[in-house]
């Protein structure tokens, strides 16, 4: 379970640096 959680957490990671990226390029 532990294990799942943290691989949740780095694909939201991973995906929320692609968005913050996308939003610096926009800007």
């Amino acid at each position: 379970i532990v294990e799942f959680i943290s691989v949740l957490l780095t694909a939201g990671s991973e995906a929320a640096e692609k968005e913050l990226v996308q939003l610096g390029a926009l800007q």
